[in-house]
């Protein structure tokens, strides 16, 4: 079962507390095998996407001006990822997550801003997230907790 998410710009609430160290990379497709090992390593257990793609299709994915592949690090080391994908007015985020070690710190609400900030610099008017069975049980109360709202009838 797959619930759609939606964000309105005017709606979004930021996080109070910003992770100072936090900073925000985005990959570019030379960095393709990176983006498969945190891709797989951050979703293990919870995406089934992506298990078969070959390099050249996470290169094109990563080479691809609407898309943005993007580390999290705090301290110099890679705690997190995200995907967004712009189409027309909307962007759509996909693969959000923390490394496991990671979970349990506070560290997603400051990541999720982060990524709320870039879809709207990148011209997105709408934010989109789908959220499965699978996911991780904090996932669903984030995106609440920073504006997004759940309507199954909302299509992107």
């Amino acid at each position: 079962v797959i619930m759609l998410l939606q964000l309105k710009q005017s709606a979004f609430y930021p996080a109070v507390v910003w992770k100072e160290e936090m900073e925000i990379r985005r990959l570019s497709s030379s960095a393709a095998r990176f983006a498969e090992f945190l891709w797989h390593t951050v979703g293990d257990g919870f995406w089934a996407d992506r298990q078969e793609w070959t390099s050249h299709q996470w290169r094109a994915q990563l080479g691809d001006i609407n898309v943005g592949f993007h580390v999290a690090y705090c301290g110099g080391e890679p705690v997190g990822c995200f995907e967004l994908t712009r189409t027309d007015n909307s962007v759509h985020i996909d693969g959000f997550g923390l490394l496991e070690e990671y979970r349990g710190y506070g560290l997603g609400q400051s990541m999720l801003t982060a990524a709320l900030e870039k879809s709207f610099s990148m011209g997105g008017r709408e934010i989109w997230a789908e959220h499965s069975v699978n996911d991780h049980p904090a996932a669903l109360p984030l995106f609440h907790a920073i504006g997004f709202r759940s309507n199954s009838s909302l299509r992107p």
